[in-house]
């Protein structure tokens, strides 16, 4: 498709790589997409791809219930930020790690409630 769009422009291939080296590059626009990792998760289950069992919450208050629903007493909570090192971060109120194991329903509210509203200190983040 590109080589039949550069035809039609009348661009010789070579020409438009040579245009694209004099291109200063702190001048292209750059567009990321970034997911956090629950949004991630979904779209792969809605595509039939095979994920773990998850639960989002954003309140300490439902947190149990919804771990309960999992059906399990395997549970990884995990703060979710927009940037890299979430396990080796610490928050601001003094939680070290944004990725914790919990064995309970009732010790995954505890470490949802000091995570929910602190803010995470990580190497991307400062």
């Amino acid at each position: 498709m590109a080589l039949f769009t550069v035809k039609r422009l009348g661009i010789s291939l070579t020409n438009l790589i040579s245009k694209f080296k004099e291109i200063n590059v702190a001048h292209v626009q750059k567009r990321n997409l970034n997911l956090h990792e629950h949004h991630s998760f979904k779209l792969l289950h809605e595509a039939g791809v095979p994920v773990p069992k998850f639960a989002v919450s954003s309140s300490k208050s439902d947190v149990a219930a919804k771990a309960k629903k999992l059906n399990t007493n395997d549970l990884v909570v995990k703060a979710q930020v927009l940037s890299g090192g979430r396990g080796k971060g610490s928050f601001k109120g003094g939680l070290k790690g944004g990725v914790k194991l919990v064995n309970s329903p009732e010790e995954a509210e505890k470490v949802a409630g000091q995570m929910i509203g602190d803010y995470l200190v990580t190497v991307q983040t400062g």
